[in-house]
């Protein structure tokens, strides 16, 4: 069975976290703007229904119907989810160049090329979709994780009338029943001052 773990909308408890800039949180779309270091993240870790922490051991399914870039350089972002207990998934701090060994699972851009991106607390598994998705493009964004398995990648065009698998990740797979696996959005300009939006109905389940 399928159910909602977490689901987003504009007051869904999430931290908004501004070192420069603004994190705008409309009814239907949330806005990050100008320079500076911004996330927005989950409290406490996702959890089953019963509340109890799962770690890293659950299929999980992650959907962001649609979200997209303002420019194409001098930033790092990330959409997932990710082991905040490390020291570079943090309220103010996304990861440099789309590199992290940290236990995370989903997709990064990096100066303007994205990423689908997983990795178990030694190693990294990266893949450039930039063949896929345009991120200045307003796109749906997908993950399926079977976990011991698996990672599939999805992306889907606003105008595309189906999805489109961009990777499929079966090593460095994270794990564990211990660890912080949290929501985060984050976005890290090192110049200027573009920034993201994205529709407030994201989905986590399992």
């Amino acid at each position: 069975e399928t159910y909602a773990k977490f689901r987003g909308s504009v007051n869904d408890g999430l931290t908004a976290t501004v070192g420069a800039g603004t994190i705008t949180r409309n009814l239907a779309m949330t806005h990050f703007t100008g320079g500076g270091t911004q996330t927005l993240t989950s409290t406490q870790n996702i959890t089953t229904a019963s509340g109890t922490n799962d770690g890293w051991d659950d299929d999980m399914i992650l959907v962001f119907p649609m979200a997209a870039l303002e420019g194409s350089v001098t930033q790092n972002v990330f959409f997932g989810i990710a082991d905040m207990s490390a020291a570079d998934f943090t309220t103010t701090q996304v990861p440099d160049d789309a590199l992290s060994t940290t236990r995370h699972i989903g997709f990064f851009v990096d100066d303007g090329t994205p990423y689908a991106s997983n990795a178990n607390n030694t190693t990294q598994t990266r893949t450039d979709i930039s063949a896929s998705w345009t991120e200045t493009a307003e796109t749906s964004l997908a993950i399926w994780w079977r976990n011991g398995t698996d990672i599939v990648f999805l992306v889907r065009a606003r105008t595309a009338t189906s999805w489109t698998v961009v990777a499929t990740h079966t090593t460095n797979l994270p794990s564990g029943a211990t660890g912080s696996p949290r929501f985060f959005i984050g976005l890290e300009k090192t110049a200027g001052s573009n920034g993201m939006y994205f529709w407030n109905n994201y989905i986590v389940a399992a």
